[in-house]
């Protein structure tokens, strides 16, 4: 999905795009453990610029910036 579709499918549920923060909360608790299954990095809702996001890849933590355009997975989490 990509990265406004992500915002909001998001939105839709009521809930928000995790922060970087957030998902390396996830990634150091292993609850992102269990999103290895449905895909390697996801979105977060922080932008690097105009045209850019970041996302997390799960298999190591690391944080990483993407085009916007590019298909990623998707974690909301509670505002």
């Amino acid at each position: 999905m990509v990265w406004e579709n992500a915002i909001a499918s998001c939105e839709r549920l009521g809930m928000k795009l995790p922060t970087r923060k957030e998902l390396k909360i996830a990634f150091k608790t292993a609850i992102s453990k269990e999103w290895e299954t449905d895909g390697l990095w996801y979105w977060s809702s922080d932008e690097f610029s105009k045209g850019n996001a970041y996302y997390m890849a799960v298999y190591n933590g690391g944080i990483f910036h993407a085009f916007k355009f590019n298909s990623g997975h998707v974690r909301c989490v509670h505002q």
